[in-house]
Formats: C-alpha cells, sequence, structure tokens
C-alpha cells in the first residue's frame, strides 16, 4: 500500500464480482427459464390508456404489457417527461481503466472515504481502476477525459506501491444516475397504474442488484415485501428541504 495512507477499516465480509461475467451469467439465467431479451432495440415510450401502462414502445414495435418495470438509469427521466413524472437526478460520468498484468498484490477492494477513487486486483493480476467523477455535459462525445484518466493514473499511483507507472491495457467512461441523496427510488407511483420505477442507483446498482430484483419481483406480484421500501420513496426528493450533505465511506 502507498505511503499516504495513514488509517484503514476493513470488512471480512465484503466480495467483488466482474460485472460482465455476473451480466452473461444473469442472462443465461433468464433465458433458461423462458425470458426473451431483445438486444439494441430501444424502448421509446411508455404507452398509457384510461390512466395504465400497458406496454411500451420500441424503434420496431409496441409491446404489450401488464405492468412495466423502468430501470433505463439515466434515460429514466426521458420516459417519465410525457407523464408529467420526474425523479431528480444528476448525470454523473466516471473514469475506468484496466491495466495489464502487474507483480503488486491486493486482497481486497479498496475505496477512499469521498468514493473518489475505487480499484481491485483480478485473478490475472489486472487492475480496474474507477473514479475521477465529473459532471456529464451531455453534447460532448462520449469517451475518457485525458484530464480524468491523469487524476486516475495520479490516485492509482498513490494508493498502491510502485504504480507510478504501469501498462494501461483499456479505458472507458460510465454514467451514474445519481439522486441528491445518493440513494434509489424504488417505487409504484400512484399513477400511472402498472408503472414501477427503479432509478438512481448512483453508483451501486451492481452490488444492489440481486435484493433489488427480489423487491422489485414483490412489486410486480403484488405481494407485500419484507423490506420496507418507504425510504426509497421519490417524495423525499420532491419535498424541498435543504439537500443533506453526503459522505461515501469508499
Amino acid at each position: 500500500m502507498g505511503g499516504e495512507i495513514v488509517a484503514a477499516s476493513f470488512c471480512p465480509g465484503d466480495g467483488q464480482a466482474e460485472p460482465a461475467s455476473v451480466l452473461a451469467a444473469y442472462a443465461a439465467a433468464l433465458r433458461r427459464e423462458g425470458v426473451v431479451i431483445d438486444e439494441g432495440e430501444p424502448v421509446r415510450a411508455l404507452v398509457v390508456e384510461a390512466g395504465r401502462v400497458v406496454g411500451v414502445r420500441t424503434e420496431r414495435e409496441r409491446i404489450a404489457a401488464g405492468k412495466v418495470v423502468l430501470a433505463a438509469g439515466i434515460e429514466t427521466n426521458a420516459l417519465l417527461a410525457p407523464l408529467a413524472l420526474e425523479v431528480p437526478l444528476t448525470v454523473a460520468e466516471v473514469t475506468g481503466l484496466r491495466t495489464r498484468p502487474m507483480p503488486q498484490r491486493l486482497g481486497p477492494v479498496l475505496g477512499v472515504v469521498g468514493a473518489e477513487i475505487a480499484l481491485r486486483q483480478q485473478k490475472d493480476g489486472c487492475f480496474r481502476v474507477t473514479g475521477a467523477a465529473a459532471v456529464h455535459a451531455g453534447d460532448r462525445p462520449p469517451g475518457p477525459r485525458v484530464g480524468g484518466l491523469a487524476t486516475l493514473a495520479r490516485d492509482f499511483a498513490r494508493l498502491v506501491e510502485g504504480a507510478g507507472t504501469f501498462p494501461l491495457e483499456e479505458s472507458w467512461i460510465g454514467f451514474l444516475d445519481q439522486t441528491p441523496d445518493a440513494l434509489p427510488v424504488i417505487e409504484a407511483p400512484a399513477e400511472p397504474d402498472g408503472l414501477i420505477v427503479a432509478c438512481g442507483f448512483s453508483g451501486h446498482g451492481f452490488a444492489l442488484g440481486p435484493v433489488v430484483g427480489r423487491l422489485l419481483c414483490d412489486l410486480l406480484c403484488d405481494r407485500a415485501s419484507a423490506l420496507s421500501l418507504e425510504a426509497f420513496r421519490r417524495e423525499r426528493l420532491l419535498a424541498g428541504g435543504s439537500d443533506a450533505a453526503v459522505t461515501l465511506h469508499g
């Protein structure tokens, strides 16, 4: 570890997973259960009739549905706007990079207070590093900023001894749908009927995916949930109170 680290907390129950592999496994499991996954076919609108969501409209067709889960990330408000609904969201872009295999060894996922950077090492020795978050300017082409990569490289070197120079394999940016309090919105709005909204995961959606899936299943099936969703209602963000300071511990 770098010499600038003066204190740390350790959670022995923490884990890590490779997002691409996990998503591929999810997709395979869904297909085994008969779910049809239509990739590359964006939903352009929610179809509402007589105060109820009855389906979605894509580029090619209209798809009927008894209920619709809107989990569209940064595109959520574009689909809610025709329904006179909105979730207070800020779109952030986060820079990511992957190194080639390096001799340094890191066991746990490492994050810092404020979440300026997070990193982990794969079994093959490659490091994955993310951070340098910035408000997304919608009019700029997607792709990593030079400044973001420089900040990430600097912070990487501060945390991992000997990482002042490293072999870069790839870099990218990802987009986060952030709420003012960094907590998601998970609810079935009063109107229109048949709509369920899940958004604003603020960078934590991958880790929360399994439990959120169970909660959404309860909402879809009109079952009482084992967990209260009151704290995740959209109204908490529309109350007009002053924003509380949000501190992320890694």
